[in-house]
């Protein structure tokens, strides 16, 4: 005895249904945690927008000096703050090769530059190095976590900045 065709129409229309379902439920939860600042969002963002994100919390921003070892970055910075200094690497996520190494130094928690291998934080497409014992470490950190969240987008914003 065969299939009645309107039950297996009915059956792929059922599904495909449910596929939807969780297509839409999947980008809406996406989307919520987005706009709440649960998920970073800072690959297309900049060093200069990070700097900015400091000097909402009361950072001293200093001299910004371009390193010459860019440990296989897009760009990467030795930065001035409250007259202690931080490096930090932009990655250019779109490029497999940096995506590589960006991937191998969120794996290890370090990154290998000038020939040694160093302690490393991660957010996004973006490494920073030598906060350990930086004096304002807590802000430091605190605030390159929330670099790329909505929040801080919104603090960075509210800051009358040259873009």
């Amino acid at each position: 005895m065969t299939s009645h065709p309107r039950r297996k129409s009915s059956r792929a229309f059922a599904l495909a249904a449910w596929a939807i379902g969780f297509v839409i439920l999947g980008t809406m939860i996406g989307v919520v945690a987005h706009e709440f600042g649960m998920i970073a969002d800072n690959e297309h963002r900049t060093i200069d927008d990070l700097v900015g994100q400091w000097k909402t919390v009361d950072l001293n921003v200093g001299e910004i000096v371009p390193l010459s070892d860019k440990a296989g970055a897009a760009r990467a910075v030795m930065i001035d703050i409250n007259g202690g200094q931080v490096e930090v690497y932009h990655y250019d996520v779109s490029d497999p090769e940096q995506l590589k190494r960006m991937e191998a130094i969120r794996a290890s928690h370090t990154i290998e530059t000038r020939g040694e291998k160093v302690p490393a934080e991660v957010n996004g497409a973006f490494v920073m190095t030598m906060v350990g014992d930086h004096p304002a470490k807590d802000r430091i950190l605190h605030t390159f976590k929330g670099f790329g969240t909505f929040e801080g987008i919104k603090k960075e914003d509210e800051l009358d900045l040259p873009k």
